[in-house]
């Protein structure tokens, strides 16, 4: 069995009432054909509106595949640190095999926002592209709660002093 087949069968999506994505190459597919091919360019202005600097500690919440928190993992070096954090196994393994692909080390774990598997106060920086949009397909009271339990594990995971950006498309 394959690596990357073996961490499927290991991982599975865990509970949440949001909407899972888990499509792992297919999600990078989609990504390209719905950015008219500009999916690296796109990503780079994220980066750069972020402004990341060596050696900070950066979440990315809701990071599919892991090509922005590869791209973050670029901007902090060696010195810094990045986790990716996805409900989606094979989104998860995807990243992971982007990472091992371009020696790069960054943390991708199977979790969900409103349970981020990190302790208090643990980085400068958390970034989410497009992830609460997910959220936002439930037209129930669970969408406004699943949002305000998100925002508050993103409070509790950063640093004082801490920055975030929740980057949500309106064309959804």
């Amino acid at each position: 069995m394959s690596t990357h087949r073996a961490l499927l069968a290991a991982e599975s999506a865990p509970q949440t009432q949001g909407t899972v994505l888990n499509w792992g190459r297919l999600y990078d597919l989609i990504v390209r054909v719905s950015t008219g091919g500009k999916e690296q360019a796109l990503r780079r202005k994220i980066a750069d509106l972020i402004g990341l600097q060596p050696g900070k500690a950066v979440l990315d919440v809701g990071c599919g595949t892991g090509s922005l928190a590869l791209l973050a993992k670029k901007h902090v070096g060696e010195t810094g640190r990045v986790c990716g954090v996805d409900p989606g196994p094979r989104q998860i393994a995807r990243a992971r095999a982007k990472a091992e692909h371009s020696r790069l080390s960054v943390d991708f774990q199977v979790g969900v926002i409103e349970r981020l598997p990190f302790p208090d106060h643990s980085f400068d920086v958390v970034q989410s592209t497009f992830m609460i949009d997910h959220l936002t397909h439930m037209i129930d009271h669970l969408t406004h709660d699943l949002q305000r339990q998100g925002v508050k594990e993103i409070a509790r995971v950063l640093k004082p002093g801490w920055r975030s950006l929740i980057l949500v498309s309106t064309s959804i």
